[in-house]
């Protein structure tokens, strides 16, 4: 089975996954932008902050030297007492993000830094810029004299706690707005589709007996040239099938008149004939002709069942149209082959529903292969037609339909007609048709059900 597609679906899927797509590409893209930015902007404070606490580092260490009486330099002047910026102040909760330490060139010993310094003191990186160190980016701060280096370090995870913050408060908006953004495309797609689901039902609803032209709304351009084109080639069916049926109902007329003046010849050159070979051949003869002007009147029905031009809905004892029909037949039956109740009426076409119900009839007692096994029987508003019948109960009862399809029985070919008028006529007045072979008591039986609900009147 082929599988089919919903274009809202796909249209939808491929939104959404489109969107998602470039969400994700904005993702990438903000996140490589704000982390250069971040990561730029971190570097500047480091190298803000060290430039702050390098002249405050060397203002405490010369006036620690100055308070233990060492010598100092004359042009550095101290710029508050001995304030000790590596004081013995320790809290167990709290730890540094930024730390720091003065080291003297000449012997590398840590002079100055910060209380939390110990996990840095294997650092051994001197040269002067921006290093990175494992969890650690730093920055080693020279002194114009070369003597003295401040090595300021801060902890990179900072930076990626600061990018994670920026990238959150951007992208969980987005998150929470997803789902409503998924129904928005949705309903989007849906409405955008109407007239295409429109004209789709409008198809679906196109009889195929009656190929009246699409109501024309209001179209979006893009659908504009595909109802002109189905009007269009709806319009050229429609004539199609007029002539064909013309065609048919002509052609029978037509053949009407020397049918019967060939049946007339073949009677008299039979009756004034005394060779018993050429009577012979004058009777296969006038089975030949016999079976052409049946087919020829079931042209005429076909045409006339092709179409719903003209119906005309009357109201008219069902028991009374089934005598009818049985006497222009020339059926001579016994009284209780008819089941059916005198006061039930029927509101159809009557004339369709002749020609419908005389085909039933005419094959249940050509093809029965016991004449006497006819019934037509009334029950619970469906009208089954009954025969014995010499067809296998597996035969597919659906092909008996199709126009065409001929089966022989008691040596008697069908014209193929019968039952696909029946069909055709059935759809036309809106009563439903069933076949049923059925096998009881060792016979089959062939059973045609007409279900007449909707249009009996009791």
């Amino acid at each position: 089975m082929i599988r089919t597609n919903s274009i809202s679906k796909a249209l939808s899927l491929r939104i959404i996954f489109s969107t998602l797509a470039v969400w994700m590409s904005v993702v990438g893209l903000t996140y490589l932008t704000v982390s250069q930015a971040l990561e730029h902007y971190f570097d500047a404070s480091l190298e803000e902050t060290a430039q702050r606490i390098l002249p405050l580092a060397l203002d405490d260490f010369y006036s620690r030297q100055i308070s233990l009486g060492g010598n100092s330099n004359s042009s550095i002047r101290p710029q508050f007492s001995t304030r000790l910026f590596n004081s013995d102040f320790e809290s167990p909760t709290h730890k540094e993000d930024i730390a720091y330490r003065l080291i003297d060139v000449e012997n590398k010993k840590t002079v100055i830094h910060s209380h939390d310094i110990g996990r840095f003191e294997a650092l051994s990186n001197y040269a002067p810029g921006y290093f990175n160190s494992g969890e650690l980016r730093g920055l080693n701060q020279i002194t114009k004299d070369g003597r003295f280096i401040l090595q300021i370090f801060e902890r990179r995870a900072i930076r990626f706690e600061a990018i994670k913050n920026v990238l959150l408060s951007f992208f969980i908006p987005i998150l929470v707005a997803l789902p409503a953004l998924v129904i928005m495309v949705v309903l989007s797609v849906k409405s955008g589709l109407k007239p295409l689901q429109r004209l789709s039902n409008e198809l679906n609803n196109q009889d195929p007996r009656d190929l009246k032209q699409l109501i024309h709304h209001a179209l979006p351009a893009e659908l504009e040239p595909i109802y002109s084109r189905l009007n269009s080639l709806l319009k050229q069916i429609d004539k199609l099938i007029e002539r064909e049926r013309q065609f048919a109902s002509n052609t029978a007329h037509e053949l009407r008149t020397p049918l019967a003046l060939m049946k007339g010849e073949i009677t008299r050159l039979k009756a004034q004939s005394y060779n018993h070979q050429i009577e012979q051949d004058l009777a296969h003869i006038q089975n030949e002709v016999d079976r052409l002007a049946l087919v020829t009147e079931k042209l005429l029905q076909l045409a006339r069942s092709d179409s719903r031009s003209n119906q005309v809905f009357e109201e008219m004892d069902l028991s009374l149209v089934l005598d009818l029909t049985l006497r222009d037949l020339s059926m001579t039956i016994s009284p209780n082959v008819i089941e059916v109740d005198k006061n039930i009426k029927l509101f159809t076409d009557i004339d369709a529903f002749g020609i419908l119900i005389k085909n039933i009839i005419e094959n249940a007692f050509k093809y029965s292969s016991a004449p006497d096994s006819v019934t037509l029987r009334l029950e619970g508003g469906t009208l089954y037609v009954r025969n014995k019948t010499n067809l296998s109960d597996d035969l597919s009862t659906d092909s008996l339909f199709e126009r065409g399809n001929r089966q022989r029985q008691n040596s008697v070919l069908g014209s193929g007609l019968g039952l696909s008028i029946v069909r055709t006529i059935s759809d036309n007045l809106g009563i439903e048709v069933d076949i049923e072979i059925k096998k009881q008591e060792g016979d089959n039986w062939f059973e045609v059900s007409l279900d007449l609900n909707n249009h009996l009147r009791i």
